[in-house]
């Protein structure tokens, strides 16, 4: 399995905009095949901060993800926000257990 975390801070005007499109981009990724979990957060302490976590079945399934019109779209809209950081993170899962 592949895990994707990552965070984005945005202008405090742009933070609603931000939301929206994150929003969109989650329902539609959702439905991939190889998608096991999706989402975009608010962060509860920094504000204008989304948190991203993504659960991938294999790399062929997050290779597919980066070809989606969907994908395509939220870049194009996310290139119109101010975004002041972004780091987002791919690892690769060996084990999962309940905690």
């Amino acid at each position: 399995m592949i895990l994707v975390l990552g965070q984005f801070d945005f202008h405090p005007e742009d933070f609603e905009a931000a939301k929206a499109l994150a929003a969109t981009l989650m329902e539609e990724t959702a439905r991939e095949d190889g998608c096991l979990k999706y989402a975009f957060a608010a962060d509860l302490v920094q504000p204008n901060r989304l948190q991203l976590g993504e659960l991938w079945r294999d790399d062929a399934s997050l290779a597919a993800h980066f070809l989606t019109p969907h994908i395509q779209a939220y870049r194009d809209g996310l290139a119109r926000l101010r975004v002041l950081k972004r780091a987002v993170q791919r690892h690769d899962v060996t084990a999962t257990r309940d905690l």
